[in-house]
Order: structure tokens, then sequence, then C-alpha cells
């Protein structure tokens, strides 16, 4: 549950973030407050999906991805239409800025994964190297 948590307020910060450059780029002027709070609602229902569909456990990574993305888009479509979001951000730039926000936050979770992963490796090989020295009987001295 916690790790669900945080992957929510991680990639609402990754899409703040992204929608504040889009914002800057083309001098939009959104009202901020609804903005975050739709944001944090979107990505509460996209992470809860994501983790469903990890739940499938796919044999193939790239289906799961591109149902991720798929599913990503048609909650954008939906929150876009319902919320009005649609008036001052056309779909297609939702759907854009969805996957740009899934991209980013693919990268980060690679990232902290092979972090991880090299961390347990360098356990593994510290508790092997300590049998090795255990397992090999010490020399008794000649006399």
């Amino acid at each position: 549950m916690k790790a669900l948590i945080v992957e929510i307020l991680a990639t609402t910060a990754v899409a703040l973030v992204i929608l504040a450059l889009f914002f800057s780029a083309f001098r939009f002027e959104p009202d901020f407050a609804r903005t975050v709070f739709m944001c944090l609602g979107v990505n509460t229902i996209v992470q809860g999906g994501r983790a469903l569909i990890q739940l499938i456990e796919l044999r193939h990574l790239a289906l799961e991805v591109v149902l991720e993305i798929l599913y990503i888009c048609g909650v954008l479509v939906v929150f876009g239409l319902v919320s009005d979001v649609s008036n001052v951000t056309p779909i297609p730039i939702l759907i854009i800025l969805g996957a740009l926000t899934h991209i980013v936050a693919v990268f980060l979770n690679v990232a902290s994964d092979r972090h991880d992963s090299m961390e347990i490796n360098k356990l593994i090989q510290r508790r092997n190297r300590g049998k090795k020295e255990k397992e090999e009987p010490a020399e008794e001295p000649e006399e």
C-alpha cells in the first residue's frame, strides 16, 4: 500500500512538472489548485488500474506496456470529457502529456530497479565470500 501511495505521488509530481512546462511553453494560465487535484485524481485512478494490470502477469512485457498506455489514454479521455478539461487542453494533447508522463515514470522505475538489483547483487557477493572463507580449512602450521 505504501509503495502504491509513493507511486501515485511520484507520478503526480512528474505530471505536474510536465504540465508546468507545457503551460509555460504555450502561455496557458489554468486554475493551479484545480489542476493539482485533477492530476492527483487521474494518477490515483491510473495507478490503481496499473496495479490491477500487473496482477494479471502477462507473458509479454510489450503487451503489458501497450495495455497500460491504452488504459492511461482511456482514463485521460474520460476524465478530460467529464471534467471539462478538453475546453482548455485538447484531448490529443492530454493523451500526449499522459504518454510522456508514463514514459518518464517507467524510466524512473527502471533506474530505481537497476539500483536495487545492484545492491542485492553486492549483498549476495558478500554473503558468498563469507561462505567461502568459512568453508576453506585453516592451514595447519608445519613443524
